[in-house]
């Protein structure tokens, strides 16, 4: 006499529309078990997210289920799974529509850029000076943001250079990302995205131009009387 087969039917619920959930057999069969003799079977689980799973704890449900067979009662369990997606870092810079500034020595500079967080977490994002020359400051105001997926933040930059700086420059600026909180060891990541301004001098006005001129010539001048005076001695002593 060939014994009864016991059929487990699997399901899933719970499941989110960004994780693709698969069971490699969604129903099992086995013989009748025994108090002496339990059997175990055996299937493979295979998820993937997509690129905008959110990186957070999340938890599904497989339920097995058996129908009733003589007098062995039908029977159903529950287990949760829980998975948190990789977290994805990707922001977007954008810049102000003036991009070539012409420099002050005696006041700040000032214009602004977005960046967009299009991660899959809430994360902050820091702006970041990539290159920019020496004799040129810059700061940023607010330092960070934190920003929920999708949503943009204004920076504003002050611009400040030296008497020193007398040449067209570009200063590039990017950011870091981070996951938030900040209390669960996230990893900070440093962004590709760049934006990139023109730097120029300030112009000589009239008045500055006319002293530099004068002061060349005053020097020219000093020059020629000091050279007419070793000449005239030279000649003296001969």
């Amino acid at each position: 006499m060939i014994a009864p087969q016991q059929i487990i039917n699997l399901s899933i619920l719970d499941q989110p529309d960004w994780l693709d959930i698969s069971l490699s057999s969604n129903q099992l069969s086995c013989n009748i078990p025994t108090e002496e003799e339990p059997i175990e079977i055996s299937t493979s689980l295979t998820l993937t997210p997509s690129m905008d799973a959110p990186a957070q704890i999340y938890a599904f449900i497989i339920e097995a289920s058996c129908d009733q067979i003589g007098r062995i009662n039908s029977f159903n369990t529950q287990i949760s799974i829980s998975l948190v997606p990789e977290f994805r870092p990707e922001i977007v810079l954008y810049s102000s529509s003036e991009k070539t500034f012409q420099i002050s020595y005696n006041e700040d500079t000032q214009t602004f850029f977005e960046i967009q967080n299009l991660a899959n977490m809430k994360s902050r994002v820091t702006p970041i000076i990539k290159d920019a020359p020496e004799n040129v400051s810059l700061s940023f105001k607010p330092k960070y943001k934190d920003l929920s997926i999708g949503e943009r933040g204004t920076f504003f930059i002050n611009i400040s250079a030296e008497p020193s700086f007398k040449h067209n420059a570009s200063i590039v600026l990017s950011a870091n990302i981070q996951g938030f909180p900040l209390d669960q060891d996230r990893t900070l990541f440093e962004s590709n995205e760049t934006i990139s301004y023109l730097l120029i001098p300030p112009k000589q006005n009239d008045e500055e131009l006319s002293l530099n001129i004068n002061l060349i010539l005053n020097i020219v001048l000093t020059v020629i009387i000091v050279l007419l005076i070793i000449n005239f001695k030279w000649k003296k002593w001969w």
